[in-house]
């Protein structure tokens, strides 16, 4: 996890706009708007690559003072991100299901 260097000094421009994928389960009638720019999502996974820590799956980087989540590609693309409230929320979710303690408790 790369939270320790902030990108926000990397580009915002290029493609697009990355939106947060968080809705609403089971129904996903809300979904978040909040949006990050392509540029700096594919700023953070390239470090990642080249740093050797992932071949592909999830990855946190700050932008803004904030942690995101986000998931790569081994061809370097980008598909899908987490704002930081969303990302901290799946973040806990997945840190329970994982918990030695609840397995202790089924």
């Amino acid at each position: 996890m790369n939270v320790e260097k902030d990108y926000m000094n990397a580009p915002e421009t290029g493609r697009h706009l990355l939106k947060c994928v968080w809705t609403s389960h089971p129904d996903h009638e809300r979904r978040c708007e909040l949006r990050i720019p392509a540029g700096v999502v594919d700023a953070a996974w390239q470090e990642e690559l080249e740093l050797n820590r992932w071949h592909e799956g999830f990855f946190h980087f700050a932008w803004r003072g904030d942690v995101w989540l986000a998931y790569g590609f081994a061809d370097g693309r980008v598909r899908g991100v987490y704002c930081p409230e969303h990302r901290a929320e799946r973040d806990a979710r997945s840190f329970t299901l994982d918990s030695p303690e609840l397995a202790l408790s089924a």
